[in-house]
């Protein structure tokens, strides 16, 4: 999966611990890691995000690939 959705990206976020904490400005908006109050910004919209951003948030969360990121949280 080269593209990721608000909620296939939200979902992932839940599932490591973080939650919303506040809107910012326009569509984007600010989650918080409850256990080590690590912050993402993840912009709100109805298109797909990029394979950029996408690699992007994950390297920001730690993961080594945007493959260990994409097989993280699936069913």
């Amino acid at each position: 999966m080269s593209e990721f959705s608000y909620r296939d990206l939200i979902r992932r976020l839940k599932k490591l611990g973080f939650c919303f904490f506040r809107q910012c400005r326009g569509s984007h908006e600010l989650w918080k890691n409850r256990e080590t109050g690590q912050l993402v910004l993840v912009s709100k919209h109805p298109k797909s995000f990029k394979k950029k951003t996408i690699s992007r948030i994950a390297k920001e969360l730690g993961f080594q690939t945007l493959k260990d990121f994409e097989n993280f949280g699936k069913k």
